[in-house]
């Protein structure tokens, strides 16, 4: 009997290397512990900063890290509050 591959793929290895710089929808709402749909929410309202880098259309928007993190550290500001920081 053939076994039918799993609709969930295996977990990718936890490498030992630094983090990526540039963060994805999927990265940014795993590290705020919420659902990419939340994220969107969070950007419509201007509770959250858009991304950083665009690299056309909706699915190629990326975080900087360094600049997100720092985000989280000053308590997930506003929009119009995080551009005076």
């Amino acid at each position: 009997m053939k076994e039918r591959p799993s609709a969930v793929p295996p977990s990718a290895p936890a490498s030992s290397g630094p983090p990526p710089m540039l963060m994805t929808l999927a990265d940014v709402a795993h590290e705020l512990r919420c659902s990419q749909r939340q994220i969107w929410r969070l950007l419509s309202s201007g509770k959250m900063y858009r991304a950083d880098v665009s690299f056309g259309g909706l699915r190629g928007r990326r975080w900087r890290r360094d600049p997100f993190e720092a985000w989280v550290r000053a308590n997930c500001p506003r929009t119009e509050a995080w551009r005076v920081l």
